[in-house]
């Protein structure tokens, strides 16, 4: 049996053991608050971190609605100058089309004219013989008489013509010859390149010859 004295210092170690076991506890349990208090530190600054982290989210999302409006505007404009260009090229080959019939047209004009320039000074030039072959006084070269030019587009011609006698074809012929004479001159005032219609002019001998008949 053991004596008091071993129970003693049987029990004295037991205790030294729990008081050390209560000492590494009480570390321990020091250690656990102060990991605690550094893990609430850490979870205040997380949600610090967490509201700013928030906040700016918040203020990328306006900015986002912001930059898309601006977006949705920008291609608004874009597709406006996309129609505008197409507009316009529309317009360039339609004022192409539009050149080149007024080019024809002008060539198809001139052309015209051209020949109604011909088609006049033919008539006039067959009304001219005429007229001369009605008078062949006129065209007598053997007079040496000073020659007077009268323009066979005046009334003072067919005045004169009568009165002198030289001219054995009718007022109505004259007349006739007067008016396809000014109306050829109408094409050439419209067109710049083309020569004036051509004027026929006759030369009046006045002798003794003419004023026996």
């Amino acid at each position: 049996m053991m004596t008091r004295k071993a129970l003693a210092r049987q029990e004295e170690s037991k205790f030294q053991i729990t008081l050390q076991e209560l000492k590494a506890t009480k570390e321990l349990v020091e250690q656990l608050l102060r990991e605690r208090e550094d893990n609430e530190k850490e979870l205040l600054d997380v949600l610090e971190k967490n509201k700013q982290c928030k906040k700016e989210l918040s203020e990328l999302h306006c900015n986002y609605l912001i930059i898309t409006e601006e977006k949705d505007r920008l291609q608004l404009v874009i597709e406006g100058f996309d129609q505008c260009r197409s507009e316009y090229e529309k317009a360039l080959r339609l004022i192409s089309g539009l050149e080149q019939q007024l080019k024809e047209a002008n060539d198809c004009i001139y052309k015209l004219e051209s020949e109604q320039t011909k088609v006049m000074a033919s008539q006039n030039q067959s009304l001219y013989d005429e007229l001369v072959g009605c008078a062949p006084s006129l065209v007598s070269a053997s007079l040496n008489i000073n020659p007077v030019t009268i323009g066979l587009t005046t009334e003072d011609f067919i005045e004169c013509s009568v009165k002198r006698g030289v001219v054995k074809c009718s007022r109505n012929r004259l007349r006739k010859y007067i008016k396809l004479n000014r109306s050829s001159e109408i094409p050439a005032q419209n067109a710049s390149e083309q020569k004036s219609p051509m004027k026929f002019d006759a030369q009046i001998r006045s002798s003794k010859t003419l004023d026996a008949r």
